[in-house]
């Protein structure tokens, strides 16, 4: 009878329903400010204490700190660390910031401004959207994201994924024990991984780092092949970019826990490998949501950890997913630079495959700098990947093959051809040409990159003033890339629609409005 525990009794939350009612709002206004249901505010004002991340949300909605919310009282609740607090409150505003800092410093799309044509036939009231997009960090707890991330055993884990025609994912049960839709929780899900991206994973991945440091081989080897696992996933679009973030993060969590403890320093090295390739990948889903500067964050920890145990092959991968990061922000010096120091790191220590990879990725640097010779020489190095028998290491982090070969020439090719020369018509020919090679010789394994395939054929006959083949292609891309959910290739349809503004009244640009237009919306 001593150790029976007695349930607290739950005071209602006057204060809260004061002054939502204040303001003359409904529960149901509430929730859907906070992106939540009516029914939790409900539980909210009866007593029940809402997690860090809402209490957040509403301090922000009511303008309001957390006691004026009544969200505070003499105890801690499950939500929150009392240690936690201590060691936050603790730390200076220099302290906060110099992690983010440092990854942020002189980029450009930190906080970025971007304008999308958006055709009057698509919407009515203005010919342009202006969106302002921020990666500002957001610090989540590592206790919010307990709760918030509902968690899934191994096993169940291990089948989580679903293929055309297979099993759906199981359902889900929150962490009050209620079934939740699949759809429901990937959805929610998702939302808190991209709050997730802000400087406290990044941050305790850099801790860990720094500390001096058991694991059995089995544990190291479920977590390798579950990164190489979730790579393949993204290739072969198991789920969307958006969706598929938030078991990734969840299986970073466990890596950055267990770096965080001693180990042994040939098991460390280890780990910190496969630590270095998931944050590499986080990467990349979020280059996927057009969420670039977050994107460099991770990919700039995957090199510190790279750096840190002297990997100079997973070093030199990591500075060419930089390079990529600053290609689709536009910045081709940066993406210049990151892939000449990879390519040096290359030399002796990486594999023929990637040395091939990385020369591509720097022939689209140089194209995009109007260095048409060096696009070309380094165009020719590229070609250089038949008849290779790389590691499968190799193969799931780069994800190089002959059609991807293709597809980089034809993105060169295009930008090599002039409307004003007249000989480099044939540029634009061989561009055309690669790129259908690139489709049709595309593994079915890695179908995530066939409508930035498609986007960039669309383009060539743009420049043909081939308008029914452009639209053709650009229909096609804009299905599979609304239905993966890639943000970054939606962007680039939009600015393709653009150029045929001159067509709009045609049969042909006005179908392709009618797959754009929800998108806007």
């Amino acid at each position: 009878m001593d150790n029976a525990q007695v349930p607290d009794k739950k005071l209602p939350n006057t204060r809260l329903q004061h002054e939502r009612e204040l303001k003359g709002w409904s529960q149901e206004y509430v929730a859907k400010e906070i992106d939540t249901s009516a029914k939790n505010v409900s539980r909210w004002e009866r007593g029940d204490k809402p997690i860090p991340y809402y209490r957040q949300k509403l301090c922000a909605l009511f303008s309001k700190n957390a006691e004026e919310l009544g969200f505070l009282d003499k105890e801690f609740s499950d939500d929150d660390d009392p240690q936690e607090e201590n060691s936050e409150a603790a730390r200076t505003p220099q302290e906060e910031s110099v992690s983010v800092r440092d990854t942020v410093r002189n980029d450009p799309s930190s906080d970025q401004s971007m304008q999308f044509f958006i055709p009057q036939s698509l919407v009515h009231s203005s010919s342009s959207i202006h969106i302002t997009v921020s990666s500002s960090p957001t610090r989540v707890s590592l206790q919010e994201c307990g709760e918030r991330l509902a968690r899934v055993d191994e096993r169940a884990q291990s089948n989580a994924y679903f293929q055309q025609g297979a099993t759906p994912l199981p359902v889900a049960i929150s962490p009050l024990g209620t079934p939740v839709d699949r759809r429901d929780f990937l959805r929610e899900t998702g939302h808190v991984a991209v709050g997730l991206l802000g400087a406290e994973l990044v941050d305790r991945f850099n801790r860990a780092l720094k500390k001096p440091s058991t694991l059995d081989g089995r544990t190291l080897n479920y977590f390798e092949l579950r990164t190489e696992v979730y790579c393949q996933d993204r290739q072969s679009a198991a789920l969307a970019s958006s969706d598929l973030l938030s078991y990734v993060i969840e299986h970073f969590e466990k890596i950055v826990a267990l770096l965080e403890g001693s180990m042994l320093p040939t098991v460390r090295t280890r780990l910190c490998s496969i630590a270095s390739k998931t944050s590499l990948l986080i990467g990349e889903l979020l280059l996927d949501m057009s969420l670039y500067a977050r994107a460099r964050t991770f990919q700039r920890s995957a090199l510190t950890a790279a750096q840190e145990i002297n990997n100079r092959a997973l070093e030199a991968i990591s500075w060419g997913r930089l390079s990529l990061a600053w290609t689709y922000s536009k910045n081709a010096p940066n993406a210049l630079t990151c892939v000449q120091e990879a390519r040096h790191l290359a030399v002796g220590s990486s594999t023929s495959l990637v040395n091939a990879w990385l020369a591509a990725i720097e022939a689209e640097a140089q194209v995009n700098l109007h260095n048409w010779d060096g696009c070309l020489k380094t165009l020719d190095e590229a070609e250089h990947i038949e008849d290779q028998h790389d590691s499968p290491e190799d193969d799931y982090l780069i994800h190089f093959d002959r059609s991807l070969l293709e597809g980089y020439q034809g993105v060169c090719y295009r930008r090599l051809y002039r409307p004003d020369t007249t000989q480099s018509i044939m540029y634009l020919e061989k561009a055309q040409k690669v790129l259908m090679d690139a489709l049709a010789r595309l593994d079915a394994k890695r179908i995530q990159r066939k409508p930035t395939f498609l986007t960039d054929l669309a383009d060539t006959y743009v420049r043909q003033g081939e308008i029914e083949g452009a639209c053709v292609q650009a229909i096609q891309a804009v299905k599979i890339a609304d239905q993966m959910k890639l943000q970054k290739v939606l962007q680039r349809l939009f600015a393709l629609r653009q150029d045929l503004e001159p067509w709009k009244d045609t049969q042909h640009v006005k179908n392709l409005d009618k797959h754009l237009a929800p998108l806007v919306i």
